[in-house]
């Protein structure tokens, strides 16, 4: 199944994951733990599970990575859905969080798995220190997953909203002390130039990330708020007055409710 890797970080794999031979494992492990270490998490926000999927999930296609937490009921609801092997588990009771990754983040070179891990190491982060600030840009999320049509753009767009770009950056910030910048970018450049398109993007917003510059997650996203308030609230009140709400209105209803109700 997999290895326990600390009293805070759990590992655990697919069964059927291939690419969980022990000394792979073991350098993995070590990855893992080295990102966790420069993320300063107080006590009670220590209990998280990493879960590496197999080849035949399809719930991560097209993605890396995604972190349930399991204090809010969608995250919960979707966790029991999609990994019920995890969700009745007795093993882990008291987790807090469970991130799930692709097989892939494990095969691939260090980098890529730092940037990976490190990405949603953040997200916990965000959620346990700027609550109101979380639940606001999950708001955002779903407003542009609703209003746009195009995958490609939709994608685009959503890389540049506060907490995705904070966590983006935080990823990079890690991967430069454990690596170096220099090293970092060469890794950038060379995937920039053996991608396909979708990837391109999100590698070169990757290198075009300045590190040294400041970046206040709050502040950007309460700007973005104030900008796009009138608009999201429009469309919410049009989707509380359906009965037929389809499944990304529903969404979008719900993360605004739960923003109205835990982030005002």
């Amino acid at each position: 199944m997999g290895i326990p890797s600390s009293a805070e970080v759990i590992v655990r794999f697919a069964k059927g994951n291939l690419y969980s031979d022990p000394i792979k494992k073991e350098e993995n492990d070590a990855i893992i733990q080295k990102v966790y270490s420069l993320f300063e998490l107080q006590e009670d926000q220590k209990k998280i599970l990493i879960y590496f999927t197999d080849h035949s999930n399809w719930f991560l296609q097209g993605s890396l990575g995604q972190t349930f937490i399991l204090e809010l009921e969608d995250h919960r609801r979707d966790l029991e859905f999609r990994f019920p092997e995890l969700y009745f588990d007795p093993a882990f009771k008291g987790i807090r969080y469970i991130i799930i990754l692709s097989h892939a983040v494990f095969q691939d070179d260090p980098i890529f798995k730092i940037f990976t891990i490190a990405h949603e190491f953040q997200h916990i982060v965000q959620y346990s220190f700027h609550l109101r600030h979380f639940l606001m840009n999950r708001v955002f999320f779903f407003y542009f997953r609703l209003t746009i049509d195009d995958r490609q753009a939709f994608y685009m767009k959503q890389m540049g909203i506060p907490n995705e770009y904070d966590a983006r950056r935080k990823a990079k910030i890690i991967n430069s002390e454990m690596n170096s910048i220099e090293l970092v970018d060469q890794y950038l450049n060379k995937k920039i130039s053996e991608s396909m398109n979708g990837e391109i993007v999100d590698y070169s917003f990757l290198k075009g990330i300045n590190t040294e510059a400041e970046y206040d997650f709050v502040k950007e996203s309460e700007i973005l708020w104030a900008d796009m308030k009138a608009e999201i609230v429009k469309i919410v009140v049009q989707i509380e007055g359906r009965k037929d709400r389809d499944d990304r209105g529903s969404e979008l209803f719900r993360a605004f409710d739960l923003f109205r109700l835990k982030g005002s």
